[in-house]
């Protein structure tokens, strides 16, 4: 099949990969007050991969953003709660917990006073990153083939 991206219609609709995410995945039941619902909503997988290895994709950028892959920028949102597993209908309510470009803090809210990513010092001519296995309450960016749509 073809590739699968995600983005925003900014400045036209606001940007909010959440509210994207959730008309993309929510049941003919639980409408979206931005779109018509879909007949056959996608796999919570399958709109995280076109919103984040899809777009970057569709960018040309998908050796350098898309996933949290060794080489590549380490750009993400930890939420409120886990994206793939919260009931649908929570999903426009979750909230950005903290924002990371290039693996680096850009916004954290006020009730977390700990960083989401402890980085590991190497020798100066070194520019690795050492991420933790896994960070609870996070939106985590699997790599998933194409074909995937667990």
């Amino acid at each position: 099949g073809a590739p699968l991206a995600f983005g925003s219609d900014a400045p036209v609709d606001p940007i909010s990969p959440l509210r994207g995410f959730f008309a993309a995945v929510a049941p003919p039941s639980l409408p979206s007050p931005d779109t018509s619902p879909l007949a056959a909503p996608l796999h919570r997988r399958t709109a995280l991969h076109a919103y984040t290895q899809g777009a970057a994709y569709a960018a040309f950028q998908e050796d350098e953003v898309g996933s949290i892959t060794p080489g590549k920028r380490a750009d993400f949102a930890v939420l409120s709660d886990d994206l793939l597993t919260v009931p649908a209908a929570q999903i426009p309510t979750l909230s950005v917990r903290a924002t990371y470009l290039g693996g680096q803090p850009t916004y954290t809210h006020p009730s977390h006073s700990r960083p989401f990513i402890e980085t590991k010092k190497h020798p100066p001519d070194s520019r690795r990153r050492v991420l933790p296995g896994y960070v609870p309450h996070t939106a985590s960016f699997p790599t998933l083939p194409h074909s995937t749509d667990g």
